[in-house]
């Protein structure tokens, strides 16, 4: 699972100001309101940010405004352009923040500076929605846990039919948390709770349904500066790159800063893998690729790797040890990878099989599928 970068835009300019009395409310005005009464914070600096519960690679943290708190007391007032989150950080604990998911709405946040991340927050509407999201899909929620441990335990004493069996209750439980997150969208395609809802359809029921859902959104949120990205993914990526499409160009540098282009392939089957050296199926995956490559690279046939690595010594060491000898890319950007996101990459291991006229005849091959392929597709 992997959590989707969030960006929050602001009308600017703020109406934010904290020097307020200790235990005086904070006026109700139009937009948000966010009054925090933190026991040992004193006089410090807070910060009011765009950081959430959790950041992906490349994520870009913004600063909207500080104040000076008043005896543990201060008030952050704006107007949200939508819905979204903001955390409150203090400036003398930077890993420190707590996130708040709103839609211009008044928050009150008590707590002390030991466990500032976790201070209690008033429950807004989005974030009741949001909570319900995650409930649906969390592992406990559904028995996923348990089936994994079911599936690990039978693997172990080599019973395969019901391993097997576990496999099967396993992607159940996943798809029912999908057709979960549905409903919840269908109920509620006013919210932004609703937008972080599309993926997990797509990654269950398919692009299909995620498009139908999308379109249930109510126009605020098919707005959403959020919305972009989904939509880019949904709706233009497929036209880009579905299956008999002419596979986009592109050019990334190599381990020796070299640039490596599609176009360089032309003339040529190619299999282009995402991947990275912390996945572990795409480790997994390697061994299979390696004996295609011995198999048909004397037929005309080659692999590009674009890794998803942030890490330049561990992505290397990766490519080491598992023995690749095909050219491998990467702009050392993890999720953000150019390519993989001109790709509408979510999901690791995944390939595109580009024929010698640069067209997409095959997706997402492995193992004794993409040898079965390769055999009776090449000349």
């Amino acid at each position: 699972m992997r959590i989707a970068t969030l960006f929050l835009l602001l009308m600017f300019p703020f109406c934010l100001h904290a020097q307020q009395k200790a235990g005086q409310p904070a006026k109700r005005t139009p937009g948000f309101v966010i009054e925090g009464n933190i026991r040992g914070l004193g006089n410090q600096k807070v910060y009011l940010t765009n950081k959430q519960f959790g950041m992906g690679p490349g994520f870009e943290v913004k600063y909207y405004d500080s104040v000076f708190a008043t005896d543990g007391h201060f008030v952050f007032r704006g107007v949200q352009a939508e819905p979204g989150f903001m955390s409150v950080e203090m400036a003398a604990k930077p890993m420190n923040w707590r996130p708040i998911l709103l839609d211009n709405e008044q928050v009150i946040m008590t707590g002390d500076t030991a466990k500032f991340g976790s201070a209690d927050v008033t429950i807004t509407t989005e974030f009741t929605l949001f909570a319900e999201t995650h409930r649906l899909t969390s592992p406990p929620g559904f028995g996923m846990r348990a089936m994994a441990d079911s599936i690990n335990a039978a693997a172990r004493r080599g019973d395969t039919v019901l391993a097997k069996q576990y496999i099967w209750m396993d992607r159940w439980y996943a798809d029912e948390q999908a057709r979960a997150n549905y409903r919840l969208l269908v109920a509620n395609p006013d919210r932004y709770a609703a937008l972080t809802c599309i993926n997990r359809i797509r990654d269950r029921l398919g692009p299909d349904t995620a498009r139908l859902a999308f379109n249930t959104l109510s126009e605020r949120i098919r707005n959403h500066s959020e919305a972009a990205r989904l939509y880019y993914e949904l709706f233009t990526v497929e036209e880009l790159t579905g299956l008999q499409k002419k596979a986009p160009d592109f050019r990334q540098q190599d381990s020796l800063q070299n640039w490596i282009s599609l176009a360089s392939y032309k003339g040529k089957y190619v299999l282009i893998d995402f991947w990275a050296s912390w996945c572990s199926p795409c480790r997994a995956e390697n061994p299979n690729l390696l004996a295609a490559y011995k198999q048909f690279s004397p037929k005309n046939f080659d692999i590009l790797g674009i890794s998803l690595d942030s890490d330049r010594h561990k992505w290397l060491a990766a490519v080491r040890e598992d023995n690749l000898p095909w050219k491998q890319v990467s702009d050392l950007k993890g999720w953000q990878n150019a390519v993989s996101r001109q790709y509408g990459i979510r999901l690791i291991p995944m390939n595109f099989l580009i024929d010698p006229n640069g067209v997409i005849i095959a997706k997402n091959l492995r193992g004794e599928a993409l040898r079965t392929f390769l055999e009776k597709t090449l000349p």
